[in-house]
């Protein structure tokens, strides 16, 4: 029985060729709980050939031929103005900004992915849209406490997953307005910058849709929430990430290594266990 493509939402990432096989993954686990309909790829990046793409195309057409993975090629040189103001971070986190005005006017929402996440249960799309005529939606950030009153916001979301009006942004020009942001504080470099554009101004999704993985608790039952919930999105955010060390939701990412093309990284997997054990060893001597 064909599948039938979803053209409401388009999924779109940003990425260079070191992180390719976390793409995967995150596409991967995605279509683990969303096999019922066809859905349309973006990934964003600078650096990557069509060529380093057929390995996944390949394992799509055996998990949901319906589905695609097109790749947009991003003009770095566009984003020259934000370099040196947050060396660190990296150009690429800032392609984030030009998405909406690259996917095609058939869909109406794009939803925008980091991809250190990994999908960890069915989405509610309707659920996920932003409402009251909002620009975006988007998850308040776990130390939204924090940051919002240092930056005069009500509240402070997350960056790493977000949903937007297409239509609404691209009619607002706001890529455009966006390249002339000065957030106040600029320690989190995109998410400062977005922040400071839609203050006030977004639709605050379930904390599931964005749950940081070194929240999360472990039943039989699999990876829960503090509050006993499963989380739908796991956010790999921080400095630490699972193919370097090995943490809470580690197994996850592993798990989902092995069935990308890149299954081969998983011989990795015992050395971020010895690096964790080896940080953590250190730490106790300190």
């Amino acid at each position: 029985m064909s599948k039938i493509r979803s053209k409401e939402f388009a999924l779109t990432f940003v990425a260079d060729s070191n992180y390719l096989p976390q793409f995967s993954v995150c596409v991967i686990s995605f279509l683990e709980f969303h096999s019922k309909a066809g859905w349309s790829f973006f990934l964003f990046s600078d650096d990557i050939e069509e060529k380093e793409l057929f390995p996944l195309r390949e394992k799509l057409i055996q998990m949901n031929n319906e589905s695609s993975v097109e790749l947009v090629r991003v003009n770095a040189d566009r984003f020259e103005s934000f370099f040196g103001f947050w060396q660190n971070f990296g150009k690429q986190v800032f392609y984030r900004f030009v998405i909406p005005d690259h996917i095609p006017i058939d869909f109406k929402y794009v939803l925008y992915l980091d991809v250190d996440i990994i999908i960890n249960g069915e989405f509610n799309f309707e659920e996920i849209k932003p409402k009251n005529r909002k620009p975006i939606a988007a998850v308040k950030d776990h130390i939204s406490d924090i940051l919002a009153p240092k930056r005069n916001l009500t509240s402070y979301f997350n960056s790493g997953f977000i949903v937007i009006n297409r239509e609404y942004w691209v009619s607002k020009l706001f890529t455009e307005k966006l390249f002339k942001v000065n957030p106040p504080i600029r320690r989190f470099a995109d998410q400062d910058i977005l922040n400071e554009m839609f203050k006030n101004n977004w639709h605050e999704l379930n904390k599931e849709y964005n749950y940081p993985a070194s929240k999360l608790e472990y039943s039989l039952s699999g990876f829960k929430s503090q509050n006993n919930t499963r989380p739908r999105v796991i956010h790999f955010n921080g400095g630490i990430k699972p193919w370097d060390y090995w943490q809470k939701g580690s197994r996850l990412y592993w798990k989902f290594i092995l069935k990308s093309p890149s299954k081969w990284k998983f011989r990795k997997a015992p050395l971020s266990i010895y690096k964790s054990l080896e940080h953590k060893l250190f730490k106790s001597f300190r």
